[in-house]
């Protein structure tokens, strides 16, 4: 039929075309998405006949894709996977697998081919998330003491997230664990000293004097910071957030570099009268730590900032878990964050709590 000898005519159309241009001709089998060279036998109105390295095998156009179509075809299939990843992806994202899903988001880029903006900013949104956990564990390392495991994981955040939004904080704490490791390497040196030049002194006082030192400097942080924090009180007073909150930074900084001094401490409080000086040390600087963030946090909710004094609620209540006042706040918190959100949703003015 006419129809028929239409359709042989286009597909000879294609692959002589193909000939034209390679040596060898080629076909992209469908169901494996692969391209084969070979050379064409002879063409019909069902398929083509394709001589592979000697081996004939007949392929039927619902199977095969000429050169000439290869492009179209491959972006289609492109199309398909890029949806397929793009859902691996939100699951690696729910699963807080940040890295694998930043990979996966990139190839999205590379199947489609083309540069979308709303893609980028979801690879954006999940590399500060990446660089936020991060984050997070290396406060929690230095918070424990482990000063070179910290150090490693605040500089890995900023290796593989140079774009992340810590890194004022990141550098501060960095410079604070230089300083602390440089003031032990020299308590140690100087440790030495004192051990090779009085031979009269036993280990057992040597430690001692150790620890009384360490004490003494603990007890001047923790006045440091009580100093900052009372400072920081009186400008919130006044109602100047900025100083305000720098005070209190500042703060936190000196009672973490405490508690870092503090388990350094412990190897040399030998006697029950200074391992009991140091656990009251240790639980006054953690209460302190909690007042501070209760302070934060209320600071943030007079400007209505729930999801701040939240997180500041949280960072208390993990320190002390039935802190009455971490709790009471925490639980207004909670209640105008349902209040404003479901005032939003009915776009109404919110009732704010102050209970």
């Amino acid at each position: 039929s006419s129809v028929c000898d239409s359709m042989k005519y286009l597909w000879i159309s294609f692959f002589m075309g193909c000939s034209f241009l390679f040596a060898e001709d080629l076909l992209l089998l469908k169901k494996e998405n692969r391209i084969v060279k070979g050379k064409i036998i002879e063409l019909t109105e069902d398929g083509v006949q394709f001589e592979i390295r000697g081996a004939r095998t007949f392929f039927k156009n619902e199977e095969i894709v000429p050169q000439n179509l290869f492009e179209h075809h491959q972006k289609k299939t492109n199309l398909k996977e890029a949806q397929q990843v793009e859902q691996l992806a939100e699951t690696a994202v729910r699963l807080e697998l940040y890295p694998d899903a930043i990979r996966l988001l990139q190839s999205i880029v590379a199947l489609k081919q083309e540069s979308e903006e709303a893609l980028k900013a979801r690879i954006q949104e999940v590399t500060q998330l990446a660089a936020e956990q991060l984050f997070e564990k290396a406060q929690a390392s230095e918070n424990e003491g482990d000063l070179e495991k910290a150090e490693k994981l605040y500089k890995s955040v900023m290796e593989r997230y140079p774009e992340n939004s810590f890194s004022t904080q990141i550098e501060e704490a960095l410079k604070n664990i230089a300083v602390l490791q440089e003031n032990i390497a020299k308590e140690q040196e100087q440790e030495k000293k004192v051990a090779d030049q009085d031979e009269a002194k036993t280990k057992e006082d040597a430690k001692l004097v150790k620890a009384q030192k360490y004490i003494t400097g603990l007890e001047d942080l923790i006045k440091k910071g009580n100093a900052l924090n009372v400072e920081a009180l009186e400008f919130h007073g006044k109602g100047n957030i900025s100083q305000a909150n720098k005070k209190y930074e500042g703060a936190l900084a000196l009672y973490k570099n405490a508690i870092a001094g503090l388990i350094s401490a412990k190897k040399y409080a030998t006697t029950d009268e200074l391992k009991k000086k140091l656990h009251d040390l240790y639980n006054e600087i953690k209460q302190r730590q909690v007042n501070v963030y209760n302070s934060m946090a209320t600071m943030v909710m007079s400007d209505k900032n729930w999801k701040k004094a939240d997180a500041l609620l949280k960072l208390a209540l993990k320190i002390d878990p039935i802190n009455a006042e971490s709790l009471r706040l925490k639980a207004e918190v909670d209640k105008n964050r349902v209040t404003f959100s479901a005032s939003k949703r009915a776009n109404v003015k919110p009732i704010i709590s102050n209970q």
